[in-house]
This record gives structure tokens, C-alpha cells and sequence, in this order.
């Protein structure tokens, strides 16, 4: 996602770029919060846009991280799951920076 007043402006190629990248790894899911058809989200990425993508088995998740630092997008990006599993998959990914959030579940 790109941070208003900040990188915003002409963040649109970035995000689709991202989406591109996952959609290289075959993701579960992605979107961008409104549409549902991948051509469709892609072609359809604003500036202001929030897009993801799900990927379901740890290797790939451990190989999107790192494309995406390679691509140097600009842009944030948040890995969710397990912690330990998370941790690992950046490592993997060559991200050695310490996670700067944490939010934990309580169960339903």
C-alpha cells in the first residue's frame, strides 16, 4: 500500500507491479479490496489503491518477499501468519530486519 503524502502519487504502476509479481506465484486469492477479477484488479490500481495476495505454503511465501525487494517497488508491505513460520520466511526471503508489529489473536 502507499502512504498518502508520502509515495502516493504515481504509486499505481507499483502496485500493479506487485500484483504481477504475485500473480507469478499463483496466489489462493489477491484483489484490491473492490474488484474480483485478477485482469480486472490489475488494470484497475489507483494511486490511493490497497491490494494483496494469499499464498497458502510457506516456500512461496518465502519467494514473493524477496521478488518484491528486488522489483525495489517503494512500497509497503505486510507478511501475516505465524510468527515463527512469518520470521522464517523472511529470512528466507532475505529480510533480516526485526518485525516493527505484532498483533495477536484471542481465538473466536
Amino acid at each position: 500500500m502507499s502512504a498518502k503524502g508520502h509515495n502516493a502519487e504515481g504509486s499505481a504502476e507499483k502496485l500493479r507491479e506487485f500484483l504481477r509479481i504475485a500473480l507469478q506465484q499463483k496466489p489462493l486469492n489477491m484483489g484490491d479490496m473492490r474488484q474480483m477479477d485478477t485482469r480486472q484488479i490489475i488494470e484497475r490500481v489507483r494511486d490511493t489503491s490497497i491490494v494483496h495476495a494469499v499464498f497458502c505454503d510457506k516456500e512461496t511465501v518465502a519467494q514473493v518477499p524477496g521478488e518484491v525487494k528486488k522489483a525495489d517497488l517503494g512500497m509497503s508491505v505486510v507478511v501475516s501468519g505465524l510468527f515463527r513460520l512469518e520470521r522464517e520466511c523472511c529470512e528466507k526471503a532475505g529480510l533480516k530486519e526485526a518485525p516493527h508489529t505484532m498483533e495477536h489473536s484471542l481465538a473466536v
